[in-house]
């Protein structure tokens, strides 16, 4: 690999925020690294990011839940000496539900994709980062309160977003920068596959993948701690960083009935 080349690995490619990001940092000069589930899904992006962009484009076929998985796309990186400018930690899942009501098969997928492989992940990963590398990982504003209807999501968002901000002291002083995106509601296909059409949070106005990930994309260049698109959500995690628990609890419950 020829060191003044610039790649970004992404995770949870094919759809969402993960898919506008593809396509933005191809636009900013990046060979990418996809990661997704889809293999017919990633040889079409692969397909159209090549036509369009001129890039090299390496697709994984990978399901993040299982460690054997992720450790033969750490040997594919080994094997082409592919290493890292920027790192999308991206894949995430979540089910709507009263917890009592959620198959516990649902929830520990949940904990798989978001908390284990999640972690084992950029763990696998770091190895690969460049020096001034930058890390974005994909949490919620979910992380800043319980959520109830959704209380394994919300938990699991938390843990990404206090992780991230522990990995971001530990790793300053090797020159890898670690950013959080906080995103609030945003049209994909996220409220569908986790059966949300009946939350209130489905109703509200959300921004497109594209406009977060040019959000996302800019404060992580800064090199900020937490990026949350938008002034709504912004006011809506500052509300739930000063509110007692009890409340900002109440209030999610009465947002997710609506």
């Amino acid at each position: 690999m020829n060191q003044q080349e610039k790649y970004a690995l992404i995770t949870g490619a094919t759809s969402g925020i993960g898919k506008a990001m593809t396509y933005l940092l191809a636009e900013e000069g990046y060979h990418l690294i996809l990661v997704a589930r889809n293999k017919n899904k990633l040889v079409e992006l692969q397909n159209i990011l090549i036509q369009a962009y001129n890039k090299k484009i390496h697709v994984f076929s990978v399901d993040l839940t299982q460690i054997g998985e992720i450790e033969c796309l750490v040997e594919a990186l080994d094997g082409q000496a592919l290493k890292i400018d920027v790192f999308i930690n991206n894949a995430g899942i979540g089910v709507y539900g009263l917890f009592s009501h959620v198959e516990a098969e649902y929830d520990l997928s949940v904990i798989d994709t978001n908390i284990k492989g999640f972690t084992y992940l950029i763990k696998r990963i770091k190895p690969y980062l460049k020096a001034e590398a930058c890390v974005l990982q994909v949490a919620s504003t979910a992380a800043f309160a319980p959520g109830p209807y959704m209380a394994v999501y919300y938990a699991s968002k938390a843990y990404v977003l206090s992780l991230s901000m522990a990995l971001r002291d530990e790793w300053k002083a090797e020159g890898i920068y670690i950013s959080t995106l906080c995103p609030g509601p945003t049209k994909t296909a996220f409220i569908e596959k986790a059966h949300m059409q009946k939350s209130g949070l489905a109703k509200f106005t959300a921004m497109t993948p594209e406009a977060v990930a040019k959000v996302a994309y800019k404060g992580m260049k800064k090199h900020k701690a937490v990026i949350i698109p938008g002034w709504t959500n912004k006011l809506a995690c500052l509300a739930m960083s000063i509110l007692p628990l009890s409340i900002t609890t109440k209030l999610v419950r009465s947002t997710q009935k609506k």
